[in-house]
């Protein structure tokens, strides 16, 4: 958790814009917003972003980022993270689908690209879920499933709220980032 801050600063500040098989993942209907995607029923609404990935190949982290501006100064984005070992990553290439274990997840609401005006996240009880379905090495491209409960930061609110983010999909190009 320590390092997820830096990482997602990392991927939020790289700007990365993002051959189904058998096992992949259905291509979304035209609507999608190009071959790179994150979508998921947020709260029961269609969600459904631009999706770009790293790959931290030092801190051997894994960062999958999806957002839009929502007006001319805010902008909305979700961040998935989670460890990913090289000797893991080097077997989820030769055998997926796989359950990936403790991942954290993180939406953001930014104005002025750098001011967070709201915030939801993951917690020891709210544990996201990520299967990885393909990774392409030579594409460079990961495909998954996931599903989070996140809950506003109670910097934002001394009630409990909370954003659901269910039947969740991602097809995205990842950059390998040595730190």
């Amino acid at each position: 958790m320590k390092y997820f801050s830096t990482y997602l600063v990392v991927t939020f500040l790289a700007g990365i814009l993002t051959a189904c098989e058998k096992n992949s993942i259905e291509p979304l209907p035209e609507e999608s917003l190009s071959e790179f995607y994150v979508h998921a029923q947020q709260n029961g609404k269609n969600w459904l972003e631009r999706g770009s990935a790293a790959y931290h190949k030092t801190q051997q982290i894994f960062s999958i980022s999806a957002g839009t501006p929502s007006s001319t100064e805010k902008y909305t984005s979700l961040y998935l993270q989670f460890s990913m070992p090289k000797e893991r990553f080097d077997a989820l290439v030769k055998s997926t689908p796989a359950q990936i274990q403790n991942p954290e997840a993180l939406w953001l609401q930014t104005e002025n690209e750098d001011i967070v005006t709201d915030s939801f996240r993951s917690d020891s009880l709210n544990v996201p879920t990520i299967e990885i379905i393909r990774i392409d090495t030579v594409e460079k491209v990961v495909e998954g499933r996931f599903q989070a409960t996140l809950q506003r930061d109670s910097h934002f609110t001394k009630k409990v709220e909370l954003k659901r983010f269910e039947k969740g999909t991602f097809r995205v190009r990842y950059k390998e980032f040595t730190i």
